[in-house]
Order: structure tokens, then C-alpha cells, then sequence
């Protein structure tokens, strides 16, 4: 109870300084946005989906989490369901929570990552699926660690996770082998 009076009056510290600049608006209803974030995905209950939480995405049912969803992340949950909203294309879940066959300290270990792919885009003004993928996944603040993996089939893939991080890691895996950075991942688009 306590934490939730902090979390409110540091919202209404923030909404009180409103002001016409509607740059410095964008910038205050963000930082509202990442206080609602860290008081809902931080606390409480092992940060895991209730039935209730599975209901209000829209594009995804807790059967697609395949092996155990109940271990699903919210804020990992809710973040792919904003990316598949943002890109308006189907996302096919590889795998979430896993307890083998990826790295030592991989988050799906924790059910903070998860493996996936996108139907390509319908639109003819789509020129590079991948690159607007890549674009839209790189614009949600709560992704922390995104792979791009070619030679996945039936269609490239992604990895995201939500690793707590200022700088967002990025790598390519091709061949067995991780190349980090996007110099590799460019050469896919």
C-alpha cells in the first residue's frame, strides 16, 4: 500500500507540471507510462500472467505461450502483444519459458524472452519486412535484448527479452555462431 501512494504521488507530481509544450507533454505522459510500467510489471507475484492478464491481450491466447505460460513475464507478454499490434501482422510464438537448449544464462530460463516470427507484410509499400520489424521492435523501451536469426525457417525469426538494460543488446546468430551489434543484422535486410 504504501508503494502504490508513492507510485501516485510521483504521477501526480508529474501530471501537475503540465504544460502547453506539447514536446515536454510527450515527455511527461512517458514518464507517467514508466512509473505505471514499473508498478505493474515489478511487484508482485513473480512479474508471471494470471488468466485475468491472459484476457486482456489482443492478439494472443496463453495456449501460443507454448510449454509453460503460466511462467510468461507480464511486461514480456504485453510488450510482443504492443510489437504485433504496432507491425498488424500475425507473430507466431517459437518458444517463451524453456528449461533447455539455450544459452547459460538465457532469459528463457526466466520466461523474460521469447522466440518468434512474423507473417510478412501484405503491403506492396513494404519494401524490407525484417528492417520494419527490427524498427518496431527497437522502439518499445521495455526490450532490452533483441537476436535476429536468418536462417530460421519457415521465415527469419526474432529473439526479444526484457533484461533490465539502458543499452539494448543486439545480435545476429548465423551459421551456430553470435555476431553482436548490427553490422551482421543489417546484411540480412
Amino acid at each position: 500500500m504504501i508503494k502504490r501512494a508513492i507510485y501516485y504521488e510521483a504521477m501526480k507530481a508529474l501530471l501537475n507540471k503540465w504544460v502547453m509544450d506539447e514536446e515536454e507533454n510527450v515527455f511527461l505522459l512517458t514518464q507517467c507510462k514508466n512509473i505505471i510500467n514499473h508498478y505493474l510489471y515489478k511487484e508482485g507475484d513473480n512479474n508471471m500472467m494470471t488468466d485475468k492478464q491472459w484476457e486482456k491481450l489482443d492478439h494472443f491466447e496463453k495456449w501460443e505461450w507454448v510449454k509453460d505460460p503460466d511462467k510468461v513475464s507480464r511486461l514480456l507478454a504485453f510488450s510482443t502483444d504492443g510489437i504485433r499490434d504496432k507491425l498488424g501482422r500475425a507473430c507466431h510464438i517459437h518458444v517463451c519459458w524453456d528449461d533447455s537448449g539455450h544459452n547459460d544464462n538465457s532469459y528463457h530460463y526466466t520466461a523474460q524472452a521469447v522466440d518468434l516470427h512474423f507473417d510478412p507484410s501484405e503491403d506492396p509499400n513494404v519494401v524490407n519486412s525484417h528492417l520494419e520489424e527490427f524498427a518496431v521492435i527497437m522502439s518499445f523501451k521495455e526490450i532490452g535484448g533483441v537476436g535476429f536469426y536468418p536462417e530460421w525457417s519457415p521465415r527469419p525469426g526474432w529473439h526479444i527479452d526484457v533484461r533490465n538494460t539502458d543499452v539494448k543488446l543486439l545480435w545476429t546468430r548465423v551459421g551456430g555462431i553470435y555476431y553482436y551489434g548490427t553490422n551482421t543484422m543489417l546484411r540480412y535486410f
